[in-house]
């Protein structure tokens, strides 16, 4: 329901007073969700994050580099002691009851009221049973952690648009499966992972990889276990960057869309097998953060304790589309990352070419990218450096393939209950949680996407003479050296076939000769065996 003030934020003050768990905290999705409470509802209680020890460092110092993140500078400057509220669960996804002494478990079942779980594993092509893990027992035992608390309000899991992706519509309802989670859960005591993988063939081969499977498996257990919970389910397409808060660009991951701009920036890929009319839903970070703040507040507002799990599509819908296709954002890629100015490894300008016929794209691959790549580590060779430029192409190579399944088709998300959440907002609300992107300018965005993953990933130096524009004679120049390298490359390859077509004929050749000269010589017994 939603609030009569206008002037006022009903969702901050829901939150006030309250308690959150969040799972995946320090992942992309989570740190952005951390940031927008501690911001927009300052009067919220407690955040627990469920978070470990990891590569040395002891959970207190990951929360400590947690809150030192630029993401948190507005929250430092309006609340400097907001590292308070920030209280470390120790525990693990993967772990029966996720790992938690008693002593945390109590304290979440008396004093936390909304659960937000954007903790999975992101890996498209994890083993299966690490995935199953990851996101089908993590959610299990999550479920069975809300039906312990005394005070839950509501529960939120973060899951993909790409759920049953063999579909083109994703409506926002929770798909039946074939399979039941519940047996394979049972099956991980028992099974290894060379059983697991055996598996994965006939289990998830309607799925592109193990997560879109997984990811699927956990919304069809929180419908048949979660019956009694307030549960909503969140599902974003393809995450990007920060679109306006609380930095715009604001970008800390290389998963998905960011790895493929990244190597566009770098000029590493030059080609891409996809039809250059499908769209892609990227959506920014802090939309999902907004959506899913928005969602923990209705789901505990309508009170919906007693039916199914409701469904967020958290992209554009069929009623209004603010996508990008591929053959613009490739456009706009090219012309955003030459104005930035990023430290390349190439010469040439960036642009990348949509090919759609599978074996000239094999050509130009080779041509445009695997060629170049073993030229650039033999003069790094002859020059006393290290060659990297083939290992990172087949990194890139594999990133591609990864990526090539939604690259090649295309999906239509209804978002009616999107749209309903929209109308049940105040003005106020709308605005300060907003997941409207009907005002998402795309050249901007690219833009402060660009200059983010330069800023925060690549870390190189933003001072203003490298964030230039090119000039039309180093266009020209770049497009002469790409038309010149095309020549050289016409004539090598030309010079090769001559080669193998003169070599080959030679053989040809001498293999006649021979025939004939064993031919005649057998001829020549013949008459002398006859004159004798």
């Amino acid at each position: 329901m939603a609030s009569s003030n206008n002037n006022t934020s009903a969702i901050s003050r829901f939150f006030n007073g309250k308690s959150v768990f969040i799972t995946g905290a320090t992942g992309f999705i989570g740190k952005q969700i951390i940031e927008k409470l501690l911001r927009s509802c300052p009067g919220i209680d407690n955040i627990y994050i469920l978070i470990r020890s990891k590569r040395g460092a002891h959970v207190h110092e990951r929360v400590q580099q947690l809150c030192s993140l630029a993401l948190f500078d507005k929250v430092r400057l309006l609340t400097p002691n907001f590292k308070s509220k920030i209280i470390p669960i120790i525990g693990d996804l993967t772990k029966a009851n996720l790992d938690l002494t008693n002593e945390d478990e109590q304290t979440l079942i008396e004093h936390c009221h909304i659960i937000i779980n954007s903790g999975a594993s992101i890996r498209f092509h994890e083993p299966l049973k690490q995935s199953i893990k990851a996101n089908v027992y993590s959610v299990q035992n999550i479920i069975n952690l809300c039906k312990k608390m005394k005070q839950l309000q509501s529960f939120v899991h973060i899951s993909t648009a790409y759920i049953h992706c063999y579909r083109t519509d994703m409506t926002e309802v929770i798909y039946p499966m074939n399979d039941n989670p519940n047996t394979l859960l049972e099956s991980l005591e028992y099974f290894d992972d060379q059983m697991f993988n055996h598996l994965s063939e006939r289990l998830a081969k309607q799925y592109p990889n193990n997560y879109a499977y997984t990811k699927s498996l956990a919304e069809y257990l929180l419908l048949k276990q979660g019956n009694s919970l307030p549960i909503a389910i969140v599902r974003p397409s393809i995450v990007g960057a920060a679109w306006k808060e609380p930095i715009p660009g604001w970008i800390d991951s290389y998963t998905g869309v960011t790895s493929i701009i990244a190597a566009i920036g770098k000029r590493l890929i030059r080609v891409a097998f996809t039809s250059p009319t499908v769209d892609l839903p990227i959506i920014p970070v802090d939309v999902v953060a907004n959506m899913t703040v928005a969602v923990a507040w209705i789901t505990a507002t309508n009170n919906n304790s007693l039916s199914t799990p409701t469904v967020y599509n958290c992209c554009t819908g069929k009623n209004i589309k603010t996508y990008l296709t591929v053959e613009d954002f490739f456009r706009i890629l090219a012309t955003e990352t030459t104005a930035i100015g990023f430290e390349n490894y190439s010469i040439i300008g960036p642009s990348v070419t949509t090919i759609t016929n599978k074996p000239y794209y094999c050509f130009r691959y080779y041509t445009d990218e695997v060629v170049p790549a073993y030229m650039m580590d033999i003069i790094a060779y002859l020059t006393f450096k290290k060659p990297k430029m083939v290992k990172l192409q087949e990194k890139i190579s594999y990133l591609k393939l990864s990526l090539e399944y939604f690259a090649q088709n295309q999906w239509i998300f209804a978002n009616q209950n999107s749209q309903l959440l929209q109308s049940q907002m105040n003005d106020f609300d709308r605005q300060e949680f907003s997941f409207n992107l009907t005002e998402l300018n795309w050249p901007s965005y690219i833009r402060n996407y660009c200059i983010g993953i330069k800023k925060y990933l690549l870390k190189e130096d933003l001072q203003q003479s490298s964030i230039k524009k090119s000039s039309k004679y180093s266009f020209i120049k770049a497009k002469k050296i790409r038309h010149l390298l095309s020549i050289l490359f016409f004539f090598a390859v030309t010079w090769l076939m001559r080669q193998t077509f003169l070599r080959r004929l030679r053989i040809i050749w001498r293999t006649l000769n021979l025939i004939i000269r064993s031919y005649l010589q057998q001829d020549k017994k013949k008459i002398i065996c006859s004159l004798n």
